[in-house]
């Protein structure tokens, strides 16, 4: 999140002194969805103020899911990888609240960004949450090379038994 934030500040600054950033013209605020610029804009505040992860921060940010599962791949460039880390960490924490789990399943469809809805669905299924659309998108993921690679990290050492039990349901 402190890594978003610092995103923000450097887009911002770049604005008007461009040489912050590496040679490319760097994208503005401007440039990212409207959902972006709210969802970040929250992210950043609530990092800056050390709430992020608090029940206030955690109450802010779930008030914003619509922007997060709005976030489009064109929002998320440049977030991959470790940058991603605190979207995982973020998205455990609200979904540990049953009224974000609430609202995830009712717009589970909707969610642009595939990392964004893959973390959602891993954390749904932890939560005995697993209806025929999460089950879907995981059997789905695990035939796509890179997100079958993050599924095996969500997961963690109990993908093998979960995937089985994903793709054999009868067996025990």
């Amino acid at each position: 999140i402190d890594n978003i934030a610092r995103r923000i500040v450097r887009l911002k600054q770049a604005e008007t002194r461009p040489a912050l950033l590496a040679t490319e013209r760097p994208p503005t605020l401007e440039s990212l969805s409207p959902a972006a610029q709210e969802f970040f804009a929250v992210l950043a505040q609530l990092a800056q103020n050390k709430t992020l992860l608090a029940p206030e921060g955690l109450e802010i940010a779930g008030g914003h899911l619509p922007a997060m599962l709005a976030l489009t791949d064109d929002d998320m460039r440049g977030i991959q990888g470790q940058r991603f880390f605190p979207f995982v960490v973020l998205i455990s924490r609200l979904a540990a609240i049953a009224k974000h789990q609430d609202y995830v399943l009712q717009h589970f469809d909707e969610i642009a960004h595939w990392r964004i809805k893959l973390t959602w669905t891993v954390t749904l299924f932890a939560a005995n949450r697993k209806p025929p659309a999460v089950l879907e998108y995981i059997k789905s993921a695990a035939q796509i090379p890179a997100r079958e690679a993050m599924l095996r990290k969500l997961f963690g050492d109990k993908y093998d038994s979960i995937m089985n039990s994903i793709l054999n349901p009868t067996t025990r």
